[in-house]
């Protein structure tokens, strides 16, 4: 086997797999397996979506993370799709995406000839109304079809990918700092188009045909802090020569964590943030490197203030939310990017640190 379809979701409405997988279920080259990773999802549809894979005869893996309240974060969700992939070439694709039957077979043929190539395709967009089944129908009427796409994906956009393994673990996959939405693959070719031995090409739209299905729109921006897209297009900007990054994400679930990194268990006691601030700077002054793991309590409010005198800009109402699961922060501390992870318990908060 050649192929590794990776697509990851969480919490994803049935009907939107259903149609996925019938799909690749009509492709006429089905020499491939699929990759699902459940990020997070609630038990209840991990269970359904269970007992859906098991309705086709495809090669179909499962990774599925304990269900848990945890942020979107696309770049962590496929690089756990490509660390359970042993083969040649990694096919990044979203759940709404549907192939033409053809694809995997032009595919299949495109990459017999080429080496350290590495392609993305584009995607036609359909609206709500579109009758989806005439795409999963044995012989469908793709003209009639991309005459009632509305739009088509720009050039800009390369979230559909297909890459070969090697490369992909060369620069170490997606860099896990880009969370909740953007600029995860914009980041990660850049990094490609770094490598002396890799070619990227667009393919045509018109040859390797697949569609966008029609969702309602997701809450990302309820979830967005202020000015987090352009945080992260900063540190895009300013790594754009970093080629091999960040695997952090990936570290704080890895299950042999505790086995790789020396934690220390710091109870913070006072209320006050300045006095919190100044005992969590001698923290990081004194361990320069590994997990810390530390425990304090401070409300809301002065949560908010302690942020504030890190020179955190990243908070707004959106706060609320993160309250109630847990928070996620980056400062520049002396151009050492590092990375934090809040969780909250009542007014008891943990923080663990990767220095």
């Amino acid at each position: 086997m050649k192929y590794s379809i990776i697509v990851g979701y969480k919490d994803i409405d049935i009907q939107r797999v259903d149609y996925f997988i019938k799909c690749l279920n009509n492709q006429t080259f089905k020499d491939f397996e699929i990759i699902f990773v459940d990020y997070f999802s609630k038990i209840e549809n991990k269970q359904k979506l269970k007992e859906l894979f098991e309705k086709f005869n495809l090669n179909i893996k499962l990774v599925s993370l304990p269900s848990a309240n945890k942020i979107w974060s696309r770049a962590h969700c496929l690089n756990i799709g490509a660390d359970n992939s042993i083969n040649e070439y990694l096919i990044f694709t979203d759940i709404d995406i549907l192939f033409e039957v053809d694809f995997f077979s032009k595919i299949n043929q495109k990459l017999s000839f080429t080496e350290n190539s590495v392609f993305y395709y584009k995607c036609r967009y359909l609206d709500k109304n579109f009758d989806y089944d005439s795409l999963i129908n044995p012989n469908p009427n793709y003209d009639y079809i991309n005459k009632k796409a509305y739009k088509i994906s720009t050039k800009v956009e390369k979230g559909l990918s297909i890459i070969p393994n090697k490369l992909f673990k060369e620069i170490n996959g997606f860099d896990e700092l880009y969370r909740i939405w953007g600029f995860e693959d914009l980041d990660l070719f850049q990094r490609l188009e770094n490598l002396n031995n890799c070619k990227i090409t667009n393919l045509s739209e018109n040859e390797f045909m697949t569609y966008h299905k029609w969702h309602p729109p997701s809450k990302k921006d309820k979830y967005l802090p202020v000015d987090w897209i352009n945080f992260m297009r900063q540190y895009m900007y300013e790594n754009k020569k970093n080629i091999i990054r960040n695997r952090i994400y990936s570290e704080f679930y890895n299950s042999n964590i505790e086995s790789k990194f020396s934690f220390i268990d710091i109870n913070l006691k006072s209320n006050s943030p300045s006095s919190v601030y100044f005992q969590l700077l001698n923290i990081f002054r004194v361990n320069k490197t590994g997990f810390l793991k530390i425990h304090f309590k401070l409300s809301r409010s002065k949560f908010v203030l302690l942020l504030d005198k890190f020179g955190i800009k990243h908070v707004n109402s959106s706060i609320q939310y993160y309250y109630e699961s847990f928070f996620y922060f980056i400062f520049n501390n002396e151009k050492n990017w590092i990375n934090y992870e809040f969780f909250f318990n009542d007014d008891t908060i943990e923080l663990i640190v990767k220095l």
